[in-house]
Formats: C-alpha cells, structure tokens, sequence
C-alpha cells in the first residue's frame, strides 16, 4: 500500500515537473527569439516566469534538505527559473533611470537566488563556485562599505572593487570555461541525436549514459553555462548601477531646479520676474547671443604674398573628436583597394608585354627565346653594332686618368 501511494506521489510529481517546464519552455521561446525582442513580449515573459516561480513555491518542487540525487530529471531544469527570470528584468526596456536601478535590483536578486540554490546542491563544475563566492565575498564588502558611509565612516569605495587587471583575467578564465562547457553540451546533443537514430531503449547505455542519465547530464551542463552568464551579469549589473546613481542624482537635482523655477513664476509673477535682472529675461529671436561663435583667420597666402582672411563657426567644432573621423565605409574601403590591385595587375601585365617586344641584344634575345623574330633580330643588330662601335671609340681603361701617376712598382 505504501509503495502504491509513493509511486502514486511520484507520478504526480512527474507530472506537476511536466508541466511546468512547457511554461518554461514557453518563456524561453520568447526571451531567445532571433532578432529584436517586442517589448511587450518580454514583459509577457516575466509575468510567466514569475507565476512559473509561484507555482514552484506552491507545489514545493525544491526543498533545503535535498541533495541533487534526490531531484528527479524532470525538475533539474526547474532550477533556472531564477535566472530566466533576471534576464528578463535585465531585457526590459525604461526609460526612467530609477525604475531602471528596480529593476537591475530585482533581477541581480533572481540572479543570486538561482546560484545559492545550485551551490547548495553542489552542481558546478570547473571554478564556477570560486567565481561565485568571490562575487558574494565582493558584495559583503560593497554591503558593509554602504552602512560605514551612511553612518559618516565611508571610505573610498572604488578600492573594493576589483581591479581591472583581475577582472580581466577573471572574465577571461569565465569565457574559456564556457566554451568547455558548451563543447561538452554539444557533445551530448550529438549523442542524444545518435541514441534517437539508432533507436536505443531507455535503459541502453551509449558511453557510459543510459537514456534519462543522458537527459540528466544535458540539464547540468546547461545550468553551468547558466551561472557563468549570471555571474557575468552581476558584474554587468554592478557597473551599470554606479552610472544610474549618478543619472538618478542629475534628474533629481534637474527636477528641483525646474520645481524651483515654476514656483519662482507662480509666486512673483511675470512683474517679479522682470525686476529680477535681464539673466531670467528670455532672449528675443534674433538675438546675436543664439548664433554661433564666429572666428576669422587671418593667413598670408605664400603664391600671391596678401592676407587671406577665413571666418570659421566654432559650433560645428565643438562637440567632434580631435582625430579624424573615417570617410568611407570598410566595404567601400575594399571594393577601392580591389579595384587598385586590378589596375597594377593589368598596368604589370602590359609593362611585361611591351617589354617582351622592346629591342635588346642578342644574346638577351637568345635568354628569352625570342631569336626567331625577324623584326626584333634586325633591332637586336643595330644595337650589337653601335654597342661594339661605343667600346671601339672608348677602350678599356681610357676613362682612368689617374693610371699614369704613382709609382708602377707597386
């Protein structure tokens, strides 16, 4: 009776795991869709996840006390539901700074809940748990800085961060486990491909992995990759939250400038305001101060030695770079390099031919097989005949007009 009602609650379990990894499935569809995601389509996104959540709470699928052996299959790729669900917070597109910062705050807590719970069931492979608990360490420290500097002991906090040597090296070792991880998945993907073609049973083995071993081992390597992106997240996340405190801090100090500006009009009036001095006084249409600054260059044109005088607006300047900007895209860059090798090939090519015909001397005409042209032998000829009158009229050693001093003993 008892094995009756436990093989009952473990089909119902099954079943339960069943079904709420199609919602899963469903929600990842969405978030890796190719191309640019609707906006409407990620929030759709996060509201299944976040139900998908409730419902995991709700029907207890985890609980602290198990260990991963006590998971079934089904219920393994239940674990990333935390980390879809940060994506998808992440994914989200605001515009308010302040929701942004909710936001990432929201998802950066998805995030680690998805990783304490896969540390707590021992899951990671490679140095993923010794990223993951430098990241905690990181973030102790980070906690602890906040509470010294909202009691008036603050100190630098930039020196708790990571240098940019470390977090280099960090990512770097990040990414080359993920490509070992994701060579390992594709491994299984083949195999689970293989054992589908040759139509093995569940119970067969294929390299040491029966059918839901297989599945099992496809679940892990996917949650690996999924903490390695996680914790490349909260890195991201990290570094965009100091650039929203100090957009949020910019707006807050804007608003209360326009607050108090609107307050100044509703209380004075346009009478208060004209006694205020002519800096609150707008400036009319066409006054010279809405033009750009105007310079004139006074050169001396070295042709014709006069001045040369050149006025230049300054606005257009100001706002570019000091290096010049490219004129030409890469591929117009290399249709004109193409281009220009063609036309040194053909100018090579006819420099070649016109040399194959110009007139030499015999025995260059011999060299290159070129003595049974008539027309090229009468030239080769004349100039074998003024090359030997030249050395008639200009023997050996006639140019040496220092061969007669010195003495000739030695």
């Amino acid at each position: 009776m008892e094995n009756n009602m436990s093989s009952t609650s473990i089909e119902t379990i099954q079943q339960e795991s069943t079904s709420l990894n199609e919602k899963l499935r469903r929600a990842q569809n969405i978030l890796n869709a190719e191309g640019s995601v609707d906006p409407k389509n990620v929030i759709e996104a996060t509201r299944v996840l976040a139900s998908l959540q409730d419902d995991i709470r709700r029907m207890s699928i985890f609980s602290t006390n198990e260990t991963l052996q006590d998971l079934s299959t089904a219920s393994i790729s239940l674990l990333s539901t935390e980390y879809h669900l940060g994506k998808s917070l992440l994914q989200q597109s605001i515009a308010s700074s302040s929701q942004r910062k909710e936001n990432i705050t929201k998802a950066t807590e998805s995030l680690y809940g998805f990783l304490s719970r896969c540390d707590n069931l021992e899951i990671w492979k490679g140095d993923i748990q010794k990223n993951y608990h430098s990241l905690l360490d990181l973030s102790d420290r980070n906690e602890s800085e906040e509470m010294d500097s909202n009691n008036g002991n603050g100190r630098n906090k930039a020196r708790l961060l990571m240098t940019t040597g470390e977090l280099r090296d960090a990512k770097i070792a990040r990414y080359r486990l993920s490509k070992t991880l994701t060579n390992q998945k594709s491994h299984l993907n083949a195999l689970s491909t293989q054992r589908a073609r040759l139509g093995l049973m569940e119970h067969e083995t294929m390299e040491g992995h029966d059918g839901e071993g297989l599945m099992r081992s496809l679940a892990l390597s996917e949650l690996n990759l999924y903490a390695i992106d996680a914790i490349e997240e909260i890195h991201n996340s990290n570094k965009e939250m100091e650039m929203l405190d100090m957009a949020i801090k910019l707006e807050e100090t804007r608003n209360s400038i326009n607050l108090h500006r609107n307050s100044m009009h509703q209380t004075n009036g346009s009478t208060s305001m004209s006694n205020m001095g002519s800096r609150y006084r707008p400036l009319p249409p066409n006054s010279k101060q809405n033009k750009p600054l105007e310079l004139t260059h006074v050169t001396l044109d070295p042709a014709s030695g006069q001045l040369v005088m050149k006025k230049e607006q300054v606005r257009s300047q100001v706002f570019r770079p000091g290096w010049n900007q490219p004129t030409m895209t890469l591929e117009e860059l290399g249709d004109r390099e193409v281009a220009d090798a063609i036309q040194r090939s053909n100018m090579q090519k006819e420099a070649e031919e016109r040399a194959k015909h110009a007139p030499r001397r015999y025995e260059q005409l011999v060299r290159d097989g070129m003595e049974d042209d008539s027309n090229l032998m009468d030239q080769s000829a004349v100039l074998d005949r003024q090359w030997d009158d030249w050395k008639d009229e200009n023997p050996k050693g006639s140019g040496n007009k220092m061969g007669d001093r010195g003495d000739r003993n030695f």
